[in-house]
């Protein structure tokens, strides 16, 4: 499960509740597809990382004693190594899915989680908005050619979570324990 969002909305603490119940966690932050490759590869940077909010500490009382502070993008955030608190809730090698489920994540207004299908073409309208890496027109097709690869392989959904940490734990399970279309 790949999820994005713009800053703020609730993407690293969406991972550490499905890390901490048992979903591996490749990274939080960023996702490498290397273009050269034929099958899909995904790669993590950095692996096993999680960075939440002051106003978050307080839903996640186990990993408190595993914090530490630092400035990112002039915030204060809590900085986690997963592995410092069960190495077995990160996945530390490349994942090579025959498929993929791309998840634009959205904050709901209730308590129930629910995913909605979207088309391929909002996912990528999504990452183009989060991609980093433009170097040259070269490398941004190469670049462009890895992420149509993963897409052509992806689900593609709208995850909103709303205020039930266990919903959104749930709902998330049923995704990968339900039928694919």
């Amino acid at each position: 499960v790949l999820i994005m969002a713009e800053h703020n909305r609730g993407k690293s603490t969406t991972a550490l509740r499905l890390a901490l119940a048992g979903f591996p966690l490749l990274c939080d932050s960023m996702i490498f597809l290397p273009p050269d490759s034929e099958e899909l590869q995904l790669l993590g940077f950095p692996v096993g990382q999680v960075k939440l909010r002051q106003d978050m500490i307080a839903e996640f009382p186990r990993v408190q004693p595993f914090l530490e502070a630092e400035s990112v993008r002039g915030e204060k955030k809590y900085s986690l190594d997963l592995r410092s608190l069960d190495a077995s809730l990160v996945e530390d090698r490349a994942a090579f899915p025959s498929t993929a489920d791309l998840c634009l994540l959205d904050r709901g207004d209730g308590v129930s989680s629910r995913l909605e299908a979207v088309s391929p073409e909002m996912v990528m309208d999504a990452i183009m908005l989060n991609s980093l890496f433009y170097d040259t027109e070269d490398v941004w097709c190469r670049n462009l050619q890895g992420i149509q690869r993963l897409l052509d392989r992806a689900h593609c959904y709208r995850l909103v979570i709303g205020s039930d940490p266990a919903g959104i734990v749930e709902t998330v399970a049923a995704l990968w324990a339900g039928p694919r279309e």
